[in-house]
């Protein structure tokens, strides 16, 4: 069965959510490694990352990014990589793939960024 197709947001910005698989847990490290990678992506690839929150299960992200798809792919690509050589863990690390949020206006952005802050 096909997958529905991402809803796009006509300013390019969406609130990004992933999830850990079960069992896995990210601590401190993988948080500050995280956002490692997306600091060399920002380097080859145009996004910028207005707000994001990092707890034990799952990584929460406020993007602006014309791209979505092949800017996730890179960051969740590298990180799992980074994850399961660091930890000895092999396989997903990930629930299925990024749930994604498009905002309408910028409005509807700002409450995105003050949500993830909240």
């Amino acid at each position: 069965m096909a997958r529905v197709a991402r809803k796009r947001s006509e300013i390019d910005s969406y609130t990004v959510i992933l999830r850990a698989a079960d069992g896995v847990i990210f601590d401190e490290y993988d948080h500050n490694m995280f956002l490692a990678i997306c600091s060399k992506c920002k380097e080859t690839e145009h996004f910028a990352i207005l707000a994001y929150a990092l707890s034990y299960d799952s990584i929460s992200l406020v993007i602006k990014a014309s791209d979505l798809e092949h800017v996730m792919r890179k960051i969740t690509v590298s990180y799992v990589t980074k994850y399961n050589k660091y930890h000895g863990h092999k396989g997903s690390i990930l629930k299925d793939r990024f749930t994604s949020i498009p905002a309408g206006d910028y409005d509807q952005l700002w409450r995105m960024v003050f949500d993830i802050h909240a």
